[in-house]
Parts: structure tokens; C-alpha cells; sequence
């Protein structure tokens, strides 16, 4: 996500992120960085594709973070050549702790949000691919859909979702609405 309203404020936990846009690193000057506030560990991968004239060479780039900053998890390609962002992994492995993270498009110095702020409590993780956008997966692998406090609507579904089985129940209570009438 470009944020061109400079707010760059957390929005606490995600419902969900799903925003499917291409992520290029096109000129010298522009880096992928990710920001923590804790020291939970946080690992991360980001699968790419380098682009040139003549060429077409997939590249990954891992790493672990383990204090709050803002670190480079892709550099800048060469004078010549297109980074094309296919996939970023970011998972917060730390037994306890959370962590408020937020991916960041450096050009020339000016930072561009490709996130909002993402709260991974311990064990989750944040998923990007180009094709569906952001993902946020709970500890147990299920997709975190709402926090306890968080108010969703979604089609005729209205209403507070702790998880996925108040959704799912609301989706079996919608179903047999439908077949009633």
C-alpha cells in the first residue's frame, strides 16, 4: 500500500490485509526495509526476480531481527537491472513476546508504506505474495481473522469475531437463513 496521507500510525491487530499489488525496486535508490518495535525474534524471506536486458535470475534474501529498528531485507538492485518482489514471509518465532512490524519502500529517502503496522503476536505470521496481497496467520497455521474487540461486517454477516469458528458459525446461521425463506 502507497501511503500518500503520511499516516503512519499502527492500527493494532489486523482483521485481515488482502491487497494484491506488484512490489518493484526499479533504480539504485530503492530498498525494502522492515521496521520492529520489540526484540521478539522476528525470521524473514523475500523470494524475488531480478530483471534485465538479458537476464531473468530468481534471488532470495533471509535473515532474523532481534531488537526493535528498521533493517534492509532487500537492497537496491543494480543500475541495470528490476527487482520484481514475488513473495515476503515474516514470522515472529519468539515464545511470548509480540511484535508491531511494518514493511517500508525506501526511495531515495523517503519511505512509502507497503504495509500498514501489523501487530504478530508470538508464533504468528505475516505472508505477502504478489498475486493475493497480505495474509496474517495465527500460531496454529489458521488465518487471523478479528481480535476479541474487533467489530467486522462482511456480506449480510455483522458483529464481533473472536475467530474463525464465530464465522464460521455465523456463516452456517446466514446459510440456514437462506434456505428458510
Amino acid at each position: 500500500m502507497d501511503d500518500s496521507t503520511g499516516d503512519n500510525s499502527p492500527t493494532g491487530h489486523v482483521k485481515s490485509i488482502i491487497e494484491a499489488i506488484m512490489l518493484l525496486l526499479t533504480v539504485t535508490t530503492q530498498t525494502l526495509e522492515l521496521t520492529t518495535t520489540s526484540a521478539a525474534n522476528i525470521d524473514f524471506t523475500v523470494d524475488y526476480v531480478e530483471h534485465s536486458a538479458t537476464a531473468f535470475t530468481p534471488g532470495s534474501n533471509q535473515g532474523t531481527i532481534a531488537a526493535a529498528t528498521t533493517t534492509t531485507i532487500l537492497t537496491a538492485p543494480a543500475s541495470t537491472t528490476q527487482r520484481q518482489v514475488k513473495e515476503i514471509t515474516i514470522r515472529n518465532r519468539h515464545a511470548s513476546l509480540a511484535n508491531t512490524i511494518a514493511v517500508i519502500r525506501d526511495v531515495s529517502g523517503a519511505n512509502y508504506l507497503a504495509t500498514s503496522a501489523i501487530i504478530l503476536d508470538a508464533g504468528e505470521t505475516a505472508y505477502w505474495s504478489e498475486s493475493v496481497g497480505w495474509i496474517i496467520y495465527l500460531a496454529t497455521g489458521l488465518v487471523k481473522l478479528a481480535t476479541a474487540a474487533s467489530s467486522v461486517a462482511w456480506g449480510g454477516i455483522t458483529g464481533t469475531l473472536a475467530n474463525q469458528t464465530d464465522l464460521q458459525q455465523e456463516l452456517d446461521r446466514a446459510a440456514q437463513l437462506n434456505m428458510a425463506s
